[in-house]
C-alpha cells in the first residue's frame, strides 16, 4: 500500500505519473497519517521539482517511469551520510525502473546512477 501525494510530469512522455510514499514493504510498516503534513510536502515538492527538472533519471529510464515512491523519508545511511529521500522508480505495471538517492541539498546530487544496493539500505 501507498500514501498518495500528487502527480508530476514526466517531460519525456509528456504524462502526470503519480507520487506516493510508500506505507508497506519487508522490513516496515510506516503509518502515513502520523507523518506530518509539512513532511510530506516537503518530500513532494522536493521529488517534483528534481524529477521535472530532469536531474533524477537518464532519459532512457524516463521513457519507462509510469510511478513514484517515496520508501524511505529524509534520512542518512551507511552509504550516503548526506540526509537524502529513497526513491523507487516504475512502471505503469509496477516494475521497478529505477532507485535512486534524493539529497536534501541539491548540490549534493549524484546524478541518477546512485543505485541502492538492499543490503545497504536496511542493514
Amino acid at each position: 500500500m501507498s500514501c498518495f501525494l500528487g502527480t508530476v510530469l514526466n517531460r519525456t512522455t509528456s504524462k502526470k505519473i503519480s507520487v506516493f510514499i510508500a506505507t508497506t514493504r519487508p522490513d516496515f510498516i510506516r503509518l502515513h497519517d502520523a507523518i506530518d503534513r509539512r513532511q510530506k510536502k516537503l518530500a513532494f515538492d522536493t521529488i517534483k521539482w528534481r524529477f521535472e527538472r530532469g536531474s533524477l533519471f537518464k532519459d532512457n529510464d524516463m521513457k519507462r517511469i509510469g510511478g513514484l515512491h517515496i520508501t524511505h523519508l529524509l534520512h542518512r545511511s551507511p552509504s550516503d551520510s548526506n540526509l537524502h529521500y529513497n526513491l523507487d522508480a516504475t512502471t505503469e505495471g509496477g516494475k521497478k525502473v529505477k532507485d535512486v538517492h534524493v539529497p536534501e541539498d541539491e548540490s549534493k546530487q549524484t546524478g541518477s546512477f546512485l543505485l541502492h544496493i538492499p543490503s545497504q539500505i536496511h542493514s
